[in-house]
């Protein structure tokens, strides 16, 4: 987050945090939700679970003792401090679990790929532990399956995608590895069934890198990051090789390319972590840096799940916002109907039929609670190591 954005939500709470003092002197210290106390001070609400919130709270709590209720989405207010607390500056002078976690995965692949190492984030996810194979292999088996796995994927994509950014940029920070963006594609001629790609050579990345920009232009985007907050990445392939046809090339996915920085040897970092260790043992403790990742990413999720089955949208021109807004609509329709089916199969079991009603009522506690049910089955399925 950048400085600016840090002046705008503390500068709002030191403007508006009367409004918070005044209800507090009044008896209303128990708010319904973070949304609701955000509102009142006038900042714009981010998703629950982003830094956003952490870091707003953080600085609300320079001002007052403000906390969430045990087992609740409701906060509470239990002290106004006459004058606002010392603001500490966040350092961090360790690096975060992720990095700690990835690192020995990373020097393993790198040591058996001659310290070079390319791949896609989605592969990335499944080496790190991030999530598991079947995330980008999943087999459907119903049409509400797939509109769940869809709508659930990009979601998940967002959460992992965080998650391995901040994991190799710590370790990059501490010059432990060195990571660029690089470009799969494949010769436009080539129309086998499985085209053979391959990376982009740097004066071909110049020109996907132009193409890129003048695609955010034209969305009056500022970064890649807020393309992809409005649109989906399919939105942004498709423009890109409209605009490389003439280059004979197709752009298929961006990749990362892994390696050590010069000063550090491949070998000697291998042997630094692993020592004499047998293949089995150097096998286990890769096995458990991947189950760290992997625990934290299913609570992570988990608490996603929860928050998604409960959401409620505004409208919304973001074109990305509008089409989850449709899709989950879809989903609750098609989960409206499973259960009414079921409820009915239950019925026509019992011996008298004239109790039957002519349309049966399902309550939308029942859709959220049956939604946050199949999340979590898609989190198991494709998220939780095996």
């Amino acid at each position: 987050m950048t400085n600016n954005n840090e002046l705008t939500y503390m500068h709002k709470i030191e403007l508006n945090f009367s409004k918070l003092k005044e209800n507090f002197y009044k008896g209303i210290r128990e708010y319904k939700n973070f949304r609701e106390i955000c509102d009142l001070l006038q900042i714009e609400y981010k998703k629950a679970s982003s830094d956003s919130k952490i870091a707003i709270l953080k600085e609300l709590n320079r001002y007052c003792l403000c906390n969430r209720k045990p087992n609740s989405y409701k906060m509470q207010i239990e002290a106004i401090f006459e004058t606002p607390k010392e603001r500490i500056k966040q350092t961090r002078n360790k690096p975060s679990i992720y990095a700690d976690c990835f690192y020995p995965v990373v020097i393993d692949l790198l040591y058996h790929n001659n310290n070079i190492f390319y791949s896609t984030k989605y592969y990335l996810f499944d080496y790190l532990g991030i999530t598991n194979q079947w995330y980008y292999k999943f087999k459907f088996i119903s049409q509400l399956d797939k509109m769940l796995y869809d709508e659930f994927m990009h979601n998940c994509f967002e959460v992992a995608n965080q998650v391995l950014m901040r994991g190799l940029k710590n370790l990059n920070k501490q010059k432990k590895i060195e990571f660029d963006i690089c470009y799969e594609i494949y010769d436009i001629n080539d129309d086998s069934l499985y085209p053979k790609t391959y990376y982009a050579s740097p004066p071909q990345e110049k020109i996907i890198i132009e193409i890129i920009n003048q695609i955010l232009d034209e969305f009056n985007c500022s970064s890649l990051h807020k393309f992809m907050e409005s649109f989906y990445f399919d939105t942004l392939k498709r423009r890109v090789n409209i605009l490389l046809e003439e280059e004979g090339i197709v752009y298929k996915s961006t990749a990362l390319k892994i390696y050590l920085p010069d000063e550090l040897n491949v070998e000697d970092e291998y042997n630094r972590l692993f020592g004499n260790k047998s293949s089995f043992e150097i096998s286990n403790i890769i096995r458990e840096s991947k189950a760290i990742v992997n625990e934290r990413i299913m609570a992570q999720m988990d608490r996603n799940n929860k928050y998604e089955a409960n959401r409620d949208y505004n409208l919304n021109t973001n074109y990305r916002s509008i089409e989850y807004i449709k899709t989950k609509e879809e989903i609750q329709e098609q989960i409206l109907k499973k259960l009414q089916n079921d409820e009915l199969n239950e019925l026509l079991k019992s011996p008298n039929e004239a109790k039957i009603p002519p349309y049966i009522m399902i309550s939308t506690k029942k859709i959220e609670t049956y939604y946050y049910k199949v999340r979590t089955e898609f989190t198991q399925k494709i998220v939780k190591l095996k």
